[in-house]
């Protein structure tokens, strides 16, 4: 009995540090003037590898949730790739001010809470 308990406990061991260490994937549709917001929610720093799928440039922020300021800002040009770090207290908005659909693949280092779509003003600002 000792002998079957101890493969069984190492295996379990194993496939739990293996799945601890797998990302998630998610491919995030974000319609024309709209804006997807990920991590409200959120009270823990992850880090998110964002690859734009399509042509267009998306507008990618991280926000201070208390202050409301810009840590980070920059345009995610077309078929582009970049990687953030996002403190516990951000949340990263990702904007689509072109007239259609985009769509961004994300790569998350742990599960995040909190997400959501609004809508982008005539002047290309987020409403609340």
């Amino acid at each position: 009995m000792k002998h079957l308990i101890l493969p069984l406990l190492a295996a379990l061991f194993l496939s739990t540090a293996l799945t601890g260490c797998i990302n998630s994937y998610a491919n995030i549709g974000i319609p024309a003037r709209q804006e997807f917001v990920l991590g409200e929610d959120n009270p823990f720093p992850y880090r998110v590898k964002l690859r734009n799928m399509s042509n267009k440039t998306v507008a990618v922020r991280a926000v201070h949730k208390k202050s409301g300021a810009i840590t980070q800002s920059f345009g995610l040009a077309g078929r582009g790739e970049t990687t953030l770090q996002v403190d516990g207290n951000e949340k990263v908005c990702l904007a689509n001010a072109a007239n259609r659909e985009v769509v961004v693949r994300a790569e998350l280092s742990r599960s995040v809470r909190g997400m959501r779509y609004q809508e982008i003003d005539p002047d290309g600002s987020a409403t609340d």
